[in-house]
């Protein structure tokens, strides 16, 4: 009875677990719950328990004997998920019975990557204190300072690089670096920080990409003005032969166009800038037309 299994592979300890009831698991652990008994994904009763980030429940079955690194069917172990549910006390309890710091998880996320991730800088900064190593990335190349930039966790941004985080790491497939996913997401306040920090303005891609031709192509105007007065470059091409000008233009990002035409070094590049332009112009909106072909006029100016 007390270790009976539903349909699911719950069991009455995994249920009073998931709830918080610290008694009633206290009760089923004294008659002989099993401990480490999972449901049929693979997630144990102190699994649930980091979820919920209830630390009684979390200290009763770790007495009891729960294996704290049980992974689910789908490789989530109990640190990672009170890492990515934002519960400190839980994860400080995890630590204290001796679960590394650095454990990596699925996918090689280490808990400083899933809390900078997910915006948690108190978590950051409990592991960085207990000695997280701060550029280790996941099987993708993405550190954790990368992570931070992609959702603009400005706050979190900060103190990896105060911390000693390494701002032009790129160990991604595709050479990318945290400045570039920062100006792609359009976070201004976290191209700014990295910027303060010596990230390199026009690092390119494997791909010829400069953070520059990423906010410029998803119309992030404040970013790429931002990134100009640092020193970007626009007429850097990618490998394709596209400059960030030509880009924001195809994609009809009218402020974007003109805080580009507004740079000083702003020119052609070749006559395929220019037609990528007039195709541009030829897919606006009626309501878009007349503004885009203003801008073409400037452009033309700058020819001669």
């Amino acid at each position: 009875m007390t270790n009976y299994q539903k349909k699911d592979g719950r069991t009455p300890l995994f249920g009073a677990s998931f709830n918080g009831h610290a008694e009633v698991v206290r009760l089923l652990l004294e008659r002989g719950a099993g401990v480490n008994i999972c449901d049929k994904d693979g997630f144990s009763p102190v699994f649930v328990a980091c979820q919920k980030g209830d630390t009684d429940v979390v200290d009763l079955l770790v007495t009891a004997g729960a294996d704290i690194h049980l992974a689910s069917k789908f490789l989530i172990v109990p640190l990672e998920i009170a890492v990515d549910s934002g519960h400190i006390e839980t994860v400080q309890r995890l630590l204290e019975t001796g679960v590394p710091v650095d454990y990596q998880c699925r996918g090689g996320r280490t808990p400083l990557f899933c809390a900078s991730l997910g915006g948690h800088v108190t978590i950051v900064r409990l592991l960085l204190e207990q000695g997280a190593g701060i550029n280790i990335c996941d099987e993708g190349g993405f550190s954790p300072v990368y992570a931070a930039c992609q959702e603009g966790h400005t706050d979190v941004v900060d103190l990896l690089i105060q911390s000693g985080a390494d701002v032009n790491l790129s160990t991604t497939e595709c050479g990318s670096v945290p400045l570039e996913v920062a100006a792609e997401n359009g976070h201004t306040e976290a191209v700014q920080v990295l910027l303060e920090a010596g990230a390199t303005v026009n690092h390119q891609n494997k791909e010829g990409k400069t953070p520059l031709h990423s906010a410029s192509a998803e119309g992030h105007a404040e970013v790429v003005r931002l990134l100009l007065e640092k020193g970007a470059n626009s007429n850097i091409a990618d490998k394709y032969d596209r400059l960030p000008l030509g880009i924001a233009a195809e994609m009809g990002h009218t402020d974007t166009v003109q805080r580009l035409l507004e740079a000083d070094d702003t020119v052609f590049h070749q006559s395929k800038t220019v037609s990528a332009l007039h195709s541009s112009v030829k897919k606006q909106r009626s309501k878009d037309y007349e503004s885009t072909s203003i801008q073409l006029e400037s452009i033309a100016h700058l020819k001669n």
